[in-house]
């Protein structure tokens, strides 16, 4: 999903794709320049082979090269502007500065990164206004694997520095002088040091004293004349300090002349391409772009742009370019643009996509009570070794039982501290899962990732890719990776070509055949040596862990040899072996040894079965039905066994007996929950559980204990007991969710009850695709039932389609549910479909409509006399008021709603209502009152577990910091409310967030970031309804078109504003509207000379003074400050 995107694409000859020399040189530039994250510097976006030849996908910059868009200005006989000229070297340096002082995130140590090749050729305009460095293909850095050439000076002779050309050792400096020289020759429009022959333009670089550039351009400040020479200094001594100090330097003379920001840039590049190239003919020239690229590289050539969509393997979280959208002019270009609703409203380019729900403080989810790792001291050397080096994919293979899983947590654990301070290291076990989106959903889970509304495997890994390339250096351990060995492999390619800072261990029994792979055999534990071999050391450990005598060993030495030759070394199976002489007091082993035709492991694990009586493998065999652990409650509530009054007590002596035998295992961090190894689960299953008659009734209790639990959870969820409700659905969550897909086509009625029953759960944290796709399916499966069930799951399915963005499908399900509760008679069930219908009126802009609704919901609710529902119907008229700009009842009507929410232990509303109160606060100005508002309302949602809730007020809190200056604090606050709405997959709320975000970047005159975020924004609201926040958004995105110098695709924005004003009597959006006309085109429109007064007045009485518009309403007054800062 999301835009295609242009990339320039750099290629290597297929006849030098042998060169090592070459091959390294190139690999070396991609490697380097993937590292670098700077505005100022041009992105690659990926590196790959093709038809067996290397390529670099980078960044498209939709603009000539400074030397081009020079050369035209000297042909047409004028010259660059000098502030505009120091802007870009500024600009320029100030990326070179960025890539001068990179360090290793590992080591932290510089990696001496020294461009060493600057020149026109490799500094490019975008038609916004953008200043990018390109080609550090010969760039000199510490972590090279290519090595420099001795004596061969590398760069374009004429902007090579004096300790260049002699060969000395080389600093920063030689990019400030280059820079130097290419300001000099902006500035002058003349050659500085650059002859017919490379050995003249290097001795007239030692030899000639540069004239100050005013000298030949008179208007050149002596300022400017100090600084340039500054930079051309021969001696890198007596040189500028570094390219930081130059870019500082040049900003300070600049600062206040008009030509020295981007928007000038832009107008001068647009003007410069214009006159180079035909409109038509730009972007075939742009393509074919190539000297500009790399041209010192030989045997690079342009292979054009290709649709990020087709040739990419993975996309990076980039600064979004004009290149990725291309805009006509003229009429119905308005319409054009907005005319493809886009499902989902993407948050901000650029943005690191590692933010996290849950607290981040943690760097890693190892298991830390794990006792030390007995022997494999040579395998953990060999593992060590290969980290070191340049392995990022490394597999522990091995035959079952023999230790993988337990050596993997001994080397994450060791190497935990290396990733401590970046992306930290995470086990992901994958026993589990049967296919790619279980796998992702898996290492989303773990990395605090939910995937929203991200419904494909393709999409999921996308999404994972991205957020592993923002992160720092990240270890992720595949436990169990085998089952779905090919998913895995195909995931973990994709996601170790979008991060070169992703290590991944995965422990599988055969391996993974990833090229690059590095493979570690895991062997049985050693047997060799009489009594003192690592596999008699673990059963001597094992038999102290579980109370025994490990002396026992040593007074039946020859049973004790017997009993480790049949383990075969096997940890596993030696532990096994080891609970059975806790359990006899004695070793059970033949005194002969006879030839086992089975596994040893097989053995082990029949022998431990053979121990246990009826009812304990009655408990092994229900335990492997929970796919995600289990707990004394939850094993009580399916056992079923003769003997026991109590079937709770009977689990309690269950989990102790198992645990002691190590066929139950206690889960990591969890006191109280337990897990079965997957060896131990694989064999139950398929020895004990092929009969289909067993394997059915062990279904059908299952689904009676996941139906009963998640039924008396959701009935806790809006009580006062809330809290554990939610803590026990998060516990269960997997295990639920597996009945759910085994009772797919089996039990329909449990298919319904379970989406029910998990409907306000997911709605709360999400995901709500997956809700939704869980309704439509039970709906679809149960289509023939008209009951009360079928009613409860259409207004629960009514509110994830309106969530979804989608209200008019919310409304159908809405008005379905009220039809059948009509015909059952069910006065509670028609109220809360009323509720329903009426958000879904107000989604849609039906007021009216919404506001009957809710009379509707109100009058069952004083007839039933419940105060659940009439605090709902109350909250909604709220919203309704405010909508309708009515602050004073829709006050009441939230301070109401607020109360009877506490009363009935209903928090999530509590936190609405107090969130609702902050809003009119703020409108009213009153920041201070509504901050609290806001920071109190996001404490009951963070406790609540509620993500759609905390992004809601998170947004609110940024928009405080908006209205007071504070664009940093705001930004930060917008990027992390989108991101957990991305997360939950509430489209409509991502929109309206994503909306007021771009109100920020309008403020700060980010016009290009501004136009993409407002162009979503209005095309979703085109197609899902809310005319007010259309209205407003078609505003203010004429004003960033006008900006633009898009004057007609502004005017006609705005003409679609106004005529959706006509069917709408909102005063709050007809001043925007007004406003900003004014602010694009003037007061000479009668309609709107008078705008800014008529916000300012007081409104005419109602039954009581009104205050302004401007004095009530924060879009208003944004609009007005929009006008004292930008109008014409």
């Amino acid at each position: 999903a999301g835009f295609a995107r242009d990339v320039v694409v750099k290629r290597m000859h297929q006849r030098l794709s042998h060169d090592d020399d070459y091959v390294r040189m190139f690999l070396d530039e991609a490697r380097l320049t993937a590292t670098l994250q700077h505005p100022n510097i041009a992105q690659v976006i990926d590196l790959g082979r093709a038809d067996d030849s290397w390529f670099i996908a980078m960044e498209f910059v939709d603009g000539p090269d400074l030397g081009r868009a020079v050369s035209q200005v000297i042909r047409q006989g004028k010259q660059v502007p000098v502030d505009l000229s120091s802007w870009v070297i500024a600009r320029a340096a100030s990326g070179l500065h960025y890539a001068h002082t990179k360090v290793d995130p590992m080591s932290g140590a510089s990696l001496g990164l020294i461009h060493r090749d600057v020149s026109h050729a490799n500094v490019l305009l975008s038609r916004h206004g953008d200043v990018k460095v390109i080609d550090f293909g010969i760039a000199q850095a510490n972590q090279r694997h290519s090595v420099t050439q001795t004596g061969v000076v590398k760069g374009k002779p004429g902007y090579l520095s004096p300790e260049q050309i002699h060969g000395q050792p080389l600093s920063p400096r030689v990019d400030v002088f280059a820079l130097g020289v290419v300001l000099w020759e902006l500035l002058t429009g003349q050659v500085l040091f650059r002859q017919t022959e490379h050995l003249a333009s290097m001795e007239r670089t030692l030899d000639f004293v540069p004239p100050p550039p005013s000298s030949i351009r008179a208007e050149v400040s002596p300022d400017i004349d100090s600084i340039v020479l500054a930079a051309l200094e021969k001696d890198p001594n007596q040189r500028i300090a570094d390219a930081a100090q130059l870019s500082r330097l040049l900003d300070d003379c600049i600062r206040s002349q008009p030509h020295a920001n981007r928007q000038a840039v832009s107008r001068w590049v647009r003007q410069q391409t214009s006159a180079i190239w035909p409109p038509k003919e730009l972007r075939h020239v742009l393509m074919q772009r190539s000297q500009s690229l790399g041209d010192q590289i030989p045997g690079l050539v342009d292979a054009g742009q290709m649709s990020a969509e087709k040739s990419l393997s993975r996309r990076l979280p980039t600064e979004p370019r004009a290149g990725e959208r291309t805009r006509r002019g003229g009429a119905g270009a308005v319409k054009r643009l907005y005319s493809s609703s886009s499902d989902v409203v993407t948050e901000p380019s650029g943005r690191p996509a590692n933010r996290k729900w849950q607290n981040t403080a943690s760097k890693d989810n190892l298991d830390r009570t794990l006792k030390p790792i007995v022997g494999r001291t040579e395998t953990l050397r060999k593992l060590t070794s290969a980290l070191a080096g340049d392995n990022r994919m490394l597999s522990l293979t091995g035959e079952a039982g023999v230790g993988k899983s337990r050596l993997a947590a001994a080397f994450a654990l060791a190497a935990a501290p290396r990733f401590a301070a970046y992306g930290g290291s995470w086990r992901c076990a994958l026993t589990s899962c049967e296919n790619s989106e279980d796998i992702c959903r898996v290492v989303a889970s773990t990395l605090g990732l939910q995937l929203g509304d991200v419904t494909t495997a393709e999409r999921s890994a996308e999404s994972i890719a991205q957020a592993l390339a923002g992160r720092g250096a990240t270890f992720l351990w595949l436990d169990d990776a085998g089952k779905q060995r090919q998913s895995v492999a195909d995931l973990v390619s994709k996601w170790l070509r979008a991060s070169a800072k992703l290590w991944i261990v995965a422990t599988s029994r055969r391996p993974l055949e990833l090229r690059g792979e590095c493979v570690v055999q895991v062997p049985p534990l050693s047997l060799v040596g009489d009594g003192d071999s690592d596999a008699a050391a673990l059963l001597k450990v094992k038999i102290a862990e579980g109370g025994g005598n490990p002396d026992t060993l040593l007074s039946e030495k020859v049973r004790a040899n017997h009993l480790l030759h049949d383990t075969a070394g096997l940890p596993m199976a030696i532990e096994l072996a080891a609970a059975r002489i806790v359990r006899d007091g004695k070793i059970e082993t033949p005194d002969s040894i006879e030839q086992d035709p089975n596994p040893p492991l097989t053995t082990a694990l029949q022998e431990a079965w053979n121990q246990l009586v009826h009812w304990e493998q009655s408990s092994l065999v229900h335990a492997c039905m929970f796919s995600a652990g289990f707990d004394r409650e939850s094993l009580g509530a399916v056992l079923q066994l003769r003997g026991f009054d109590d079937q709770f007590a009977a689990a309690d002596e269950a989990i102790d007996n198992l645990s002691r035998c190590s066929l139950f295992t206690r889960m990591p961090g969890q006191d109280n929950r337990f897990a079965v190894h997957d060896n131990i689960r694989s064999w139950v299953v398929q020895h004990h559980l092929q009969a289909q008659a067993l394997r059915q009734e062990l279904d059908a209790r299952h689904r009676g204990w996941a139906v009963e639990l998640a039924e008396r959870c959701d009935l806790a969820l809006r009580g006062h007991n809330g809290h554990a409700a939610r803590d026990k659905l998060t516990l269960e969550m997997d295990n639920l969710l597996a009945v759910y897909r085994r009772a797919v086509g089996i039990d329909d009625l449990v298919c319904l009850r379970l989406s029910v029953a998990l409907g306000h759960y997911l709605l709360e944290r999400g995901p709500l695709g997956l809700i939704d796709s869980m309704l439509n399916q039970a709906l679809g499966a149960n289509q023939d039932r008209s009951d009360a069930l079928i009613a409860r799951a259409l207004t629960v399915q009514a509110e994830v389609k309106t969530r979804c963005g989608a209200p008019k499908q919310g409304l159908d399900a809405a008005q379905r549910a009220l039809d059948i509760s009509r015909a059952l008679d069910d006065d509670y069930a028609q109220a809360v479909a009323w509720l329903r219908i009426g958000e879904c009126h107000r989604r849609m802009d039906a007021n009216s409509d919404a506001m009957r609704a809710a009379i509707h919901a109100r009058e069952l609710a004083d007839t039933l006399e419940d105060i659940t529902l009439e605090t709902g119907a109350i909250h909604l008229f709220g919203c309704l008021y405010f909508d309708l700009n009515e602050k004073v009842p829709a006050r009441r009507c939230f301070e109401a709603s607020q109360a009877g929410a506490q009363r009935i232990g209903d928090h999530h509303l509590a936190a609405r209502a107090q969130a609702n109160l902050g809003c009119i606060l703020a409108d009213m100005g009153e920041l201070d009152e509504a901050e609290q508002c806001f920071i109190a309302a996001l404490d009951h949602e963070h406790l609540l577990g509620n993500r759609r809730g905390a992004a809601l007020c998170t947004c609110y809190l940024a928009l405080v910091a908006q209205e007071r200056r504070d664009y940093e604090r705001a930004d930060r606050l917008f990027v992390q409310a989108t991101r957990w709405l991305k997360e939950v997959g509430d489209q409509f709320r991502r929109a309206y967030v994503v909306g007021f975000q771009s109100w920020s970047l309008l403020e700060q005159g980010q016009w290009e970031q501004a136009d993409e975020l407002l162009s979503l924004t209005v095309a979703f609201f085109l197609d899902k309804g809310d005319r007010k926040l259309r209205v407003m958004h078609l505003a203010f995105h004429a004003l960033c078109l006008m900006q633009m110098a898009l004057a007609d695709e502004a005017d006609e924005s705005l003409d679609i504003a106004e005529q959706e004003l006509e069917e709408s009597d909102d005063p709050t959006a007809h001043s925007v509207a007004k406003l900003m006309r004014l602010c694009c085109f003037g007061d000479q429109d009668p309609r709107v000379a008078n705008a800014e007064a008529e916000a300012l007045a007081p409104r005419p009485p109602q039954n009581k003074p009104r205050p302004s518009l401007a004095a009530s309403s924060a879009e208003v007054r944004f609009a007005l400050r929009l006008v004292e800062r930008w109008g014409v």
